[in-house]
């Protein structure tokens, strides 16, 4: 196995749903420092084995498409349980919800 470094920016990203007036995510452009961010839950999201670290989860302001901040998420060959962000937005059966969102990588390998 290779000694890799995952590394995902999710960048500012809003969500939109067709009930009047629309709703947006709580700090959608993560301008709002804190861990999580404000507005913002940390769940596992994936995980390769039963013990071992955890991904990273921080703010950037290295790489960023709008607003000073970016979300990024880290890890590598030893990280055992990936982390997701998440948050809960009222929808009724029915509408239509629009995202946006801009994502980076870097040194992200598949493992045959």
């Amino acid at each position: 196995m290779s000694n890799f470094r995952a590394i995902l920016l999710i960048l500012p990203f809003t969500v939109l749903t067709s009930i009047a007036g629309g709703q947006e995510l709580e700090n959608p452009s993560f301008e709002e420092s804190g861990s999580p961010p404000p507005g913002w839950k940390i769940t596992v999201g994936a995980t390769n084995a039963d013990s071992g670290p955890s991904s990273q989860v921080a703010l950037s302001t290295d790489v960023r498409k709008d607003g000073d901040q970016a979300l990024r998420l880290s890890g590598n060959t030893r990280t055992a349980k990936w982390s997701a962000l998440h948050q809960e937005i009222p929808v009724q059966p029915g509408h239509r919800v629009v995202l946006t969102v801009a994502v980076r990588s870097q040194d992200v390998v598949r493992e045959e």
